[in-house]
């Protein structure tokens, strides 16, 4: 019965371990930013979990408990440090003595003692690489010398000895388990903040392989598309040059993930009077927003690829040239961008083709980027119907700049 008693009171450890593994001040830990700000909220967080600890202990003799009041002390001192450990132990050990009882001091003193064994420990582990294992030796080692310093401090000592017979073994195997569970999900929540990192970098790594396949073609035809509108309309020369300049500062300019859609439409209409320019009325350019969509954050490069692709694999390859459509349309807590041609279109062997291997870096780019920002939700879907056209859409989260 004792056992299951301490069980339901340690799940309050595995919550609470989701909790702070959700933190600012976990992430900080993460980046080794670990300030004065940051101990003294790791202070009071486990301070509030041992006390919380001690509230939800077992009576199991007068003014004695069988609790999970360590794991606080234990598991700060592990991730915080001996300092960290100590000052926890001290705060919840005082609280414990205030409670009286004739374990009181040994509660008190042993707590302390647990917070500095736990911090001993954690000092063995390397760039915050927390092991299980570790931490739950550290466990049975501070839960052992809970147990010595009972039997030597509280009196009368035949009582103690009977505490000890009945808590002894409860509470080193329940302890240190939960000292091992609240680190494994620190661990666990750790390697997903380090794989997101490493997805973002991956992604700013892509952006800018994309940018430097893209620029060199783009300007040598933007460059050949200035040039022959000098001598026959120098006006329109002279409007393609400032497009081209504005292209350029902003593609050169943007350093963040995310954009809002406005600026995002005011580099894509640079680009669109561009390669307007260059095939004239064979392309023709439709952009559909709704206007409570414009201030909405959206990542940066994901439109002119998609844009690219249509006019040169579905427009340019039609005699007739055809039209692009660019919608963005709200739905509720998402946005929906679709990016439509009526050009060639595809078979649905070479549609199966383009989702299976997602040729050109364009296209596979954005693909990726998007998975790597939203995993599946972002229903990253192409169509396409044999002169008919061929339409992308994908989901976003709606949030606002």
């Amino acid at each position: 019965m004792l056992y299951i008693q301490l069980l339901e009171s340690m799940s309050l450890i595995g919550l609470s371990a989701y909790l702070y593994s959700q933190t600012k001040t976990f992430k900080n830990l993460i980046k080794y930013k670990f300030d004065k700000k940051n101990k003294i909220i790791m202070i009071v967080f486990f301070s509030l979990l041992s006390i919380i600890g001690t509230y939800t202990g077992v009576d199991v003799q007068s003014s004695a408990l069988a609790n999970t009041r360590p794991i606080g002390s234990i598991v700060a001192g592990y991730i915080g440090g001996p300092v960290i450990g100590v000052i926890v132990g001290a705060i919840a050990g005082t609280h414990r003595y205030l409670m009286g009882g004739y374990t009181a001091v040994a509660c008190a003193v042993s707590t302390i003692g647990e917070g500095f064994i736990g911090g001993i420990f954690g000092l063995k582990h390397k760039n915050n690489d927390f092991s299980i294992i570790r931490g739950i030796i550290a466990g049975v080692v501070a839960e052992l010398f809970q147990m010595i310093i009972i039997l030597g401090l509280s009196t009368p000592y035949k009582d103690a000895l009977r505490l000890e017979q009945i808590i002894a073994l409860p509470m080193i195997i329940i302890n240190s388990i939960g000292v091992g569970i609240f680190i494994n999900i620190i661990k666990n929540t750790k390697k997903q903040y380090e794989l997101n990192e490493l997805a973002k970098e991956a992604s700013k790594a892509e952006i800018k392989a994309l940018r430097a396949q893209i620029h060199p073609h783009f300007l040598f035809n933007a460059l050949n598309t200035i040039a022959s509108f000098c001598r026959i309309n120098p006006s329109k020369a002279r409007e393609l040059i400032l497009n081209l300049s504005n292209y350029f500062r902003q593609t050169l300019n943007r350093q963040e993930d995310f954009i809002g859609l406005k600026d995002e439409i005011e580099f894509l209409k640079s680009y669109l009077a561009i390669e307007k320019a260059r095939f004239e009325e064979r392309l023709r350019i439709h952009i559909d927003i709704e206007d409570n969509m414009m201030n909405i954050k959206m990542p940066v490069f994901i439109l002119q690829p998609l844009i690219e692709n249509s006019i040169k694999h579905g427009i340019l390859e039609k005699e007739s040239g055809g039209d692009v459509f660019i919608r963005v349309l709200d739905r509720k807590e998402k946005v929906l961008f679709e990016v439509e041609d009526n050009g060639v279109g595809m078979t649905k062997e070479r549609l199966m083709f383009v989702l299976k291997n997602w040729p050109g870096i364009g296209l596979s780019n954005v693909n990726k980027r998007l998975k790597l920002l939203y995993g599946e939700e972002c229903e990253f879907q192409i169509s396409s119907r044999v002169n008919k056209g061929t339409i992308i859409k994908f989901t976003i989260p709606k949030e606002v700049f």
